[in-house]
């Protein structure tokens, strides 16, 4: 029913790095890594429910659109800027702009999705479309 944004290999090869780094104790780079929200994508039999978690962003930092049958869901977490006399010894938390992409199904309109955001978890539910049904017609004599 849905479909989740394309697999990135590299992505996975820096998750692996950085377990490395972390059993190893060494301290991660500069440079971040960029930030992708864990989704879960659930069917009932009225609906495809998405829960993003989106810890430490508010309403206003998230934007959820639909353009033709592609749901875009896609924001910013910022870095808190503070100033400490000493440096971070670890720092796994990754910031930045992300967006996610999934696939729905023919006849969703964008007045029919609703989204809900409570204690760091996004919940966008969309309503199944619903299916025509073919009648038989009786040919007149």
């Amino acid at each position: 029913m849905a479909t989740l944004t394309r697999w990135d290999p590299f992505q996975q090869m820096r998750g692996i790095e950085q377990e490395i780094d972390r059993m190893f104790g060494r301290v991660a780079p500069a440079t971040r890594m960029p930030w992708t929200p864990a989704a879960d994508v659930k069917e009932t039999d009225d609906a495809v429910i998405f829960h993003l978690d989106l810890p430490g962003l508010e309403r206003d930092d998230v934007n959820v659109e639909l353009h033709d049958r592609t749901l875009t869901i896609s924001g910013e977490r910022r870095e808190e800027h503070e100033e400490h006399d000493r440096g971070y010894h670890i720092r796994e938390r990754s910031y930045g702009r992300f967006a996610r992409s999934f696939t729905l199904p023919e006849g969703v309109t964008s007045e029919q999705i609703t989204a809900t955001f409570a204690k760091g978890v996004l919940e966008v539910t969309v309503p199944r479309p619903v299916e025509s049904v073919s009648h038989r017609i009786e040919i007149a004599l």
